[in-house]
Order: C-alpha cells, then sequence, then structure tokens
C-alpha cells in the first residue's frame, strides 16, 4: 500500500481509506457517514466526530490494564501456565505451545468476545501449502505430456484438486504463529481493535486512550509510523 507522510498530507489510496474507516466502525462501535467524510479534511476533525459519536467519556481506567487481566485469565485457564510467567515482554512463541494456540485464540474470540488479528501460517504450513500448488501442477503436466494411460486421464481431471485441497486441509494442521511478538503487544493489539466494548465494560474510558487507538489504526493501513500522525495532518480527497 502506498502511505507516506509529506507535509503533513497523508497519501492514502482509496481501499486502504475504506478499510480504516470499516476498523474505525468496528472498534469504536460508530457509524461513520460521508457527510462525515465531508466534513473532517485532517485526522483531528475525524476523531472530533469519532469521539461526538462514541460519548462521553466517564473514567480514567486504563483499558490496557483491563485487557491484560482478561487475557492472562483466560490463558491460564485453557493452558494452566503460573500468573507470574506472564509478564508484558513475556515472548508469545515460548508462552503458549502450539497445541493450544488455536483454541486460546478461539477462546479469546468466544468468550471474551475480542477482535483478534488472525493467526499465521507457520514455516513448515507454507511450505506444506507450496508444495501442494508444485505437485498439483506437476501431476497436470503429467497429464497433458501423454504419459498416462487414457484411464487415469479421464479421472485426472476430479482427482488432481480433491488431492490438492486433502493436502491444504492437512497443512492447515500444521501450528500456527503469532501475529506479534509479545504479550504485551497482544495486549495492545486487543485494546486498539476493541476501544469501544472495554469501555463500555470497564465503566468508560479517556481521550487519550481513544487517541492512541485512533491512530494505532491509521499507522496500520497507511505506514505512517504512529508518532509521526498528528491531528493537523490531512487525508485524501476522497
Amino acid at each position: 500500500m502506498s502511505a507516506q507522510s509529506v507535509c503533513g498530507h497523508l497519501d492514502l489510496e482509496l481501499e486502504d481509506f475504506d478499510y480504516f474507516l470499516h476498523e474505525i466502525s468496528l472498534s469504536f462501535w460508530v457509524d461513520i457517514t460521508e457527510q462525515d467524510i465531508r466534513d473532517a479534511p485532517t485526522v483531528g476533525d475525524l476523531f472530533d466526530a469519532v469521539l461526538l459519536k462514541m460519548g462521553t467519556f466517564e473514567s480514567s481506567r486504563c483499558l490496557t490494564s483491563v485487557a491484560f487481566y482478561r487475557l492472562r485469565r483466560s490463558l491460564i485457564s485453557i493452558s494452566g501456565v503460573e500468573r507470574r510467567s506472564i509478564r508484558p515482554d513475556t515472548p508469545l512463541q515460548g508462552l503458549v505451545p502450539p497445541k493450544i494456540r488455536v483454541a486460546w485464540w478461539e477462546d479469546i474470540e468466544t468468550s471474551l468476545r475480542f477482535r483478534l488479528p488472525s493467526l499465521r501460517p507457520g514455516s513448515v504450513a507454507v511450505a506444506a501449502y507450496l508444495a501442494s500448488v508444485v505437485l498439483g501442477v506437476s501431476m497436470y503436466a503429467i497429464c497433458l505430456s501423454g504419459w498416462l494411460a487414457w484411464e487415469a486421464k479421464f479421472v485426472s481431471p476430479l482427482a488432481i484438486p480433491l488431492f490438492v485441497w486433502w493436502l491444504f486441509r492437512g497443512a492447515s494442521r500444521f501450528p500456527k504463529e503469532f501475529p506479534v511478538q509479545t504479550f504485551g503487544d497482544l495486549v495492545r493489539v486487543v485494546v486498539t481493535l476493541n476501544q469501544k466494548k472495554l469501555a463500555t465494560e470497564a465503566g468508560g474510558s479517556t481521550v487519550s486512550q481513544a487517541w492512541t487507538a485512533f491512530r494505532e489504526l491509521l499507522s496500520a493501513v497507511s505506514g505512517t509510523p504512529v508518532a509521526s500522525i498528528t491531528r493537523q495532518m490531512s487525508f485524501p480527497k476522497i
């Protein structure tokens, strides 16, 4: 995606800007209208529109702490890991065994109802996917080369796709990798993706926490460092 900050201007492509608005609506539980976009030429203007739709901020409770303790309880209940071993700087790879990563992700999404980034295929799974594609292409090439009997050529158009699909199913069961490095990274992502839900359940939030989440979402879709995003930055004419 193309997004650089030049003279306070965010060079967002249309699909990136649409995705950003979609993520804002999911995280902050607000509907962004065309009028909101026309009235918001800058980052600060759009953020103010989001705040207005969110309502009042009645609590200064730290949403990061709320998310940390809930995620920690979820991990302890599903893995039995000791509480003291879970710290913000604890690497997730060594903390959560491969066999329970998917189960923990599902527990967070179903029990806590938090939005999460998707788990990524591990290196073994990626290699298996590539091998499946190469094998499928090779089998088709053999069929077209005339090396097979006519009976094999007759069943191959159906058999080869089914075989490749079966291999893909098997590869999907290989261990997944986390999209973030540490437990603290996961907490920050959860806070960014679930701003309004956490604020509602915590009894309120602060403008500062909302602004942090807003900038994190914009940074993710634009490629602009969070620290460089200011209220004065302008959006492109969409």
